[in-house]
């Protein structure tokens, strides 16, 4: 968890477009449909009603300019936020300087996770209720990933939540040639609340929670012991490493942001498909997610997009008996359910025309060390090993290397 997104500029925008045809071919009661239809816009709407209210407290045409928006303004809003969460939010030179570059230079970017919040917060807060956590932990993956579900950063940390493989595995993420749960935005998010509940229990602060989730229990505790047994983040910051000592102060901007912006005149593009409006299926068999698009008449990108989490846009068979799930919106559930057997078959003859990749391999834990002269072509061929793994099993961006380079095989 040691990346840090919210103040960076790279943005990948969740391409949530979809086309809502129905198959010709299938025949079907429309009840069932527009109950599903008109309760996902209740519920909806519902939600709107209660989400960032003093948003629209002023109309966007009257927006308050970023260089008006005095310290006065910030320590009011800010309180009025601090009063309704267990988080400790106040106003530092590092909070204002961060809502004051992101509200005065990067409208688009704001727009643009915006957007994506509407999807993806609703999603949030459910799981962060069940588990009895404060609801504005969902910012966190503002700062974290910018809201892009396939975020990885240079460390490989992962998805929403960046989580680095040892992190995932010991939530029980499973990540494998196929399979990457760390970009499923609900098993990602469970996990995320388990760990969270853990730090929490360990700390017995907020702050500190937040702050061992970006850089590890063992950093906050090492700053606590250096700060003389001081027990909240503010009082330890100095000691924590540098990108956790700001990782706060960008959690309260991701929230003074996404609160405050339609004041600043920054409004959300409208999304085509929403939380509500999305369901679950068991995967019997192995299926392909590209022959559900083609023979439901859904926009493959929206296939794509609701299922990150499957490096080939494929499902895999159940594993253990246990049955991978995915993700399709709600108003195709019952031609689904009509047509089942025919996509299955469907994908065990695309697989026969074209199988997927092998499964990755392991590193076997030799070390190569690179001697004058050495390519990464000769070193695969020594080792009778693809030049991929090898880049994979390091990190390695090209295939440039150095002399003295320790290479896992």
């Amino acid at each position: 968890m040691i990346r840090l997104y919210f103040v960076f500029f790279i943005i990948f925008s969740l391409s949530i477009n979809g086309q809502n045809k129905n198959t010709d071919s299938i025949q079907k009661d429309r009840t069932p449909e527009k109950i599903d239809s008109a309760y996902s816009h209740f519920v909806l709407n519902k939600w709107g009603e209660n989400y960032l209210l003093h948003e629209f407290d002023q109309p966007n045409n009257n927006s308050l300019g970023i260089r008006q928006l005095h310290d006065s303004i910030l320590i009011q809003r800010l309180k009025k936020l601090d009063d309704n969460t267990p988080l400790d939010l106040r106003l530092t030179s590092e909070v204002r300087n961060i809502i004051r570059y992101y509200l005065g230079r990067n409208f688009d970017f704001v727009k643009n996770i915006k957007s994506r919040s509407e999807f993806y917060f609703p999603l949030f807060e459910s799981v962060l209720d069940q588990y009895e956590l404060p609801l504005e932990l969902k910012y966190i993956p503002i700062i974290e990933s910018a809201l892009n579900p396939r975020a990885k950063s240079k460390a490989g940390a992962t998805g929403l939540w960046q989580f680095m493989y040892a992190t995932g595995k010991m939530q029980g993420l499973e990540i494998s040639s196929y399979v990457d749960q760390r970009m499923d935005p609900y098993l990602s998010t469970e996990a995320a609340c388990r760990y969270f509940k853990k730090l929490y229990n360990l700390f017995d602060d907020w702050g500190l929670a937040i702050a061992a989730y970006n850089a590890g229990p063992g950093n906050v505790t090492k700053a606590i012991r250096n700060s003389g047994g001081k027990n909240t983040y503010w009082e330890i910051r100095p000691y924590l490493p540098k990108e956790t000592a700001n990782y706060i102060p960008s959690l309260i901007s991701a929230l003074y942001v996404m609160n405050y912006s339609g004041t600043h005149g920054i409004v959300s593009s409208d999304q085509k498909i929403n939380y509500f409006q999305v369901d679950t299926i068991k995967a019997e068999k192995g299926i392909h997610l590209f022959d559900i698009a083609y023979l439901l008449s859904i926009d493959s990108s929206i296939i794509k997009n609701l299922n990150p989490h499957y490096k080939h846009q494929y499902v895999p068979p159940p594993k253990n008996n246990i049955p991978y799930i995915f993700y399709i919106p709600k108003n195709k559930m019952m031609a689904f359910s009509l047509v089942a057997d025919s996509l299955y078959k469907m994908t065990f003859i695309r697989l026969q025309k074209t199988p997927l990749p092998l499964p990755w391999k392991l590193a076997s834990g030799k070390i190569h060390v690179v001697r004058n002269g050495d390519t990464l072509g000769e070193i695969a061929e020594k080792y009778n090993i693809k030049i991929r793994d090898i880049k994979r099993w390091n990190n390695l961006r090209s295939t440039k290397i150095r002399i003295g380079q320790k290479l896992k095989i």
